[in-house]
């Protein structure tokens, strides 16, 4: 490429990280589809990852390339990067829903340190985020809803469950609860996409 295309799309883009996605692309080959999604010609799609500065797979597949599975340690770790970013106007995101939720908890002054692990069980298996919504108020539930703690008695919201199979998994008890009143978790079982 020429120095001036170079500059031509600089000058256009007003973004050094967009030219380098564009040029990246047109290295591998890429086809630009939409907002942040590219294809390869064999349909594989991909996305510019900002932090890393290069192309990733499409973030739904990070999962099988990062086979680490969500730990206390992790949730903790962002939790308090959220408790220090508390009123700073410092934000940071993740890939991974379940430390999104633990960040965002920070940000709120919520310290997730003295929240117990529990095992806790639903009827039927998480929803691919690991993260419930509250269908009813179309929104998310900030965290997985569970019918009990092992050993508690069940919400009364699980008699419209109960057609589903009954999962355990164990998890950090969030210390707000979910609409119907049910247990929330930030579930041990969920992948870890950030790779914390």
């Amino acid at each position: 490429m020429k120095v001036r295309e170079y500059v031509e799309m600089i000058l256009e883009e007003q973004d050094v990280l967009s030219v380098r996605a564009k040029l990246d692309a047109k290295k591998r080959g890429l086809t630009h589809q939409s907002h942040n999604v590219w294809k390869d010609k064999s349909g594989q799609k991909w996305k510019w990852n900002s932090q890393l500065k290069k192309f990733d797979k499409d973030t739904t597949r990070r999962a099988q390339k990062y086979k680490n599975k969500i730990t206390r340690e992790a949730i903790l770790k962002v939790n308090a990067a959220g408790l220090k970013h508390q009123n700073t106007g410092t934000y940071w995101f993740y890939y991974t829903p379940t430390l999104q939720i633990a960040y965002d908890c920070g940000q709120m002054g919520i310290d997730l340190s003295t929240c117990e692990d529990v095992t806790a069980w639903r009827y039927g298996n998480p929803p691919e985020s690991y993260i419930s919504t509250n269908y009813r108020d179309n929104k998310s539930e900030r965290g997985l809803s569970c019918m009990a703690i092992l050993g508690e008695r069940e919400v009364g919201s699980a008699i419209f469950f109960r057609d589903r199979k009954k999962v355990t998994m164990k998890g950090l008890l969030l210390p707000y609860k979910g609409s119907d009143g049910e247990p929330l978790i930030l579930c041990y079982d969920a992948p870890n996409y950030d790779n914390l």
